[in-house]
């Protein structure tokens, strides 16, 4: 090839994930100290002695007795979603805390990875510029903030422009401390607090909530991201605005993340310090393998979210299609798959003997390994390489993509999980513009804007239109604002396809959740099931947690009393996961002003019997709760290894409120 010097191709025929490194011991990690290991610690805080004006100095004290410096050894305090501290200990040293009697439980601290525009067009936000609807009624989200756990941000990417923006909302309390190269004025009315938490850092990276890796950038963007150039692209690729699903709001940045590393000590402090800050969404595009509830630092800090009224969501991870691999699954979280939009890049290589092969122009290693491709081609300026630009109306969409993690939930087998799926095929955000798209160093190529995949980019959509809701309907609890979304997500294929291809049925329930997110709809869900603090203390009673360990997540003294004891299926979620020959009982919430009636539809799953009582609900004013029972019993066709899926939808003939129906073996 005689222009060889300008051409520059790289062709992978093992592809390996540095992303998912799950140990923390390389050279290349600050970690003097390679005899200890960080540890959460879980404190009684109400044994605090008066004498003690505050549990740091308090913490201070118990970390002496174990013979450690706690200046050296402390790393986070956490005060609001959860009561303790995190250090760095010998196992010697750790066995001396459990001992005392202040000390509740203690857990070594574990890493989580990251899971690596047309999408507001997808969803039907597309008013922006005048806005209707649910873009409208939330004044795209100018009141809220949005909290998002990731690799940091890049400030001066033109997606967080605040040209024109409100005052920040005065309930948010943060700070702008980003470190090295990022002072106060990199934050503006978008940018409106930054954080960062280094219990572990790369040699390489500053200490800074600058981000050096990409992801960060883009998920902030992807929700709240908003350009005053109206032609934007990846290297002509996506071409059309960029902005966020809730362009208007605003965004508090957490750097728990760092290179591919992030350490659950450094996620709880971010959920703590972003819940004391005032934030009214948390978005968390990580994960790792779930554990029970009471030691796994995500669940505790969604749950202290939970209770001061923060919506959290969370990407269910990329270890699809295996069954039951999803990354986070805790009940009071959202956690949400990926979907394909209706939007491709494709691209013919052409082969010297003439043959062609067909792929997809800017897909990454990461995501060609995870839909089971074979490798990689990375070009620029290659002749052989024939682009095909951008298709718009690819069919059919959505489509559930391979890489998403599946349900169903092994912590909690009557809990649907994921709940809903969103957009997350080829996303075009926001991204450095010193990084290459490819992360690659012989890659010389360098943009504003890249195209990724993964949960990571589903997870923040449900983020920010959890935003708008929140900002159209300020009385709603994190759960109600879960259900709007669930009871109006769609099976099948986007509206905008022709009816011939809709399809219901093309997936379980354990691979899409509820279905496919519908911001409208959304806004207006009519009913809603809605969820209480201590309607998950008797779900977590009824799942055979001790008063121990649920007392470490809701922070205070509990009990289970047999005589109220429920079945976890009883949870009053928008799901409905059950035995056969059991019956199971939800309530739900009128959120309209008017009076309306609703009548019961069921569609029953296969070989199974489905009783509704009653059939009809009546609602005189808002706020108004009603209770139906459901019994479901096996019959004849009834298959004793598969589970039977259906759905139960409550309609007053405008509304539809559906929710999954599924009897397991």
């Amino acid at each position: 090839m005689s222009t060889m010097s300008q051409v520059y191709t790289i062709i992978f025929l093992t592809l390996f994930l540095s992303l998912f490194c799950t140990t923390i011991g390389e050279n290349n990690l600050h970690n003097n100290q390679q005899e200890t290991q960080a540890y959460i610690v879980s404190v009684r805080n109400d044994l605090k002695p008066l004498y003690y004006s505050n549990v740091e100095d308090w913490y201070h004290s118990i970390l002496s007795r174990t013979n450690s410096n706690p200046n050296d050894a402390l790393l986070h305090v956490y005060k609001t979603v959860f009561h303790g501290f995190s250090a760095r200990l010998s196992s010697d040293q750790a066995n001396s805390l459990r001992s005392q009697v202040e000390v509740v439980q203690i857990f070594p601290d574990v890493i989580y990875q990251l899971y690596t525009t047309r999408t507001p067009h997808f969803l039907d936000l597309n008013t922006y510029n005048r806005p209707q609807g649910l873009l409208n009624d939330s004044n795209l989200g100018s009141n809220v903030v949005v909290g998002v756990l990731d690799t940091g941000i890049w400030p001066e990417s033109p997606s967080f422009n605040d040209e024109g923006m409100d005052p920040v909302p005065p309930h948010f309390k943060g700070v702008c401390e980003g470190g090295e190269k990022f002072p106060p004025s990199l934050c503006n009315r978008k940018i409106v607090g930054v954080r960062y938490f280094t219990s572990i850092r790369l040699k390489t990276e500053q200490n800074s909530a600058r981000d050096e890796v990409g992801h960060g950038t883009h998920t902030a963007s992807t929700i709240a991201g908003r350009t005053l150039t109206k032609n934007v692209s990846f290297f002509g690729y996506a071409k059309g605005e960029a902005r966020g699903i809730a362009p208007k709001a605003r965004l508090a940045i957490y750097k728990v993340c760092w290179g591919s590393f992030c350490t659950s000590s450094d996620v709880l402090a971010g959920i703590d310090k972003a819940v004391e800050d005032g934030v009214d969404v948390i978005s968390l595009s990580l994960g790792g393998l779930p554990s029970r509830y009471n030691n796994d630092p995500i669940a505790l800090g969604s749950f202290g979210a939970f209770q001061k009224g923060v919506f959290v969501s969370a990407a269910a991870g990329n270890s699809g299609p295996t069954s039951g691999s999803l990354s986070n699954v805790a009940p009071w979280m959202t956690v949400v798959g990926a979907s394909t939009i209706d939007r491709t890049f494709p691209a013919d290589v052409i082969l010297d003997n003439g043959e062609v092969l067909s792929g997809s122009n800017v897909e990454e290693g990461v995501v060609v390994k995870l839909a089971g491709g074979k490798g990689v081609i990375i070009a620029m300026n290659d002749p052989t390489i024939d682009a095909n630009d951008t298709v718009i109306g690819e069919k059919p969409a959505p489509v559930v993509a391979i890489f998403s993690s599946r349900g169903p939930n092994r912590l909690s087998k009557y809990v649907l999980k994921p709940d809903v799926i969103a957009p997350g095929v080829e996303i075009l955000a926001g991204w450095p513009n010193n990084i290459p798209p490819t992360g690659l160093e012989v890659d010389p190529r360098r943009s504003d804007f890249n195209i990724m995949s993964g949960t990571s980019m589903a997870c923040p959509h449900v983020s920010g239109l959890a935003g708008l809701l929140k900002n159209a309907h300020a009385d709603w609890t994190p759960t109600m604002i879960r259900s709007a979304i669930m009871t109006t997500a769609y099976r099948g294929y986007h509206h905008e396809m022709k009816r011939t291809t809709q399809n219901g049925h093309q997936v379980s329930y354990w691979v899409s959740g509820a279905g496919h997110v519908n911001p409208e709809k959304a806004n207006d869900p009519g009913l809603v099931y809605d969820l209480t603090e201590e309607d998950y203390i008797q779900f977590l009673c009824a799942s055979n947690y001790n008063v121990t360990e649920i007392q470490i997540m809701v922070k205070r003294p509990v009990s289970c009393d047999d005589k109220m004891k429920v079945n976890q299926w009883d949870l009053n979620y928008p799901a409905l996961v059950m035995p056969a020959g059991k019956m199971a009982v939800r309530t739900l919430t009128n959120v309209e002003f008017t009076a309306s009636t609703y009548i019961a539809k069921v569609e029953h799953p296969k070989g199974v019997s489905v009783s509704v009582s009653p059939l009809k609900l009546s609602f005189k004013v808002i706020n108004e709760t009603r209770k139906f029972s459901v019994k479901v019993s096996a019959m004849n066709g009834f298959m004793q290894n598969e589970d039977a899926m259906g759905s139960i939808t409550w309609t007053d003939g405008n509304h539809h409120v559906t929710i999954p129906l599924i009897v397991v073996v």
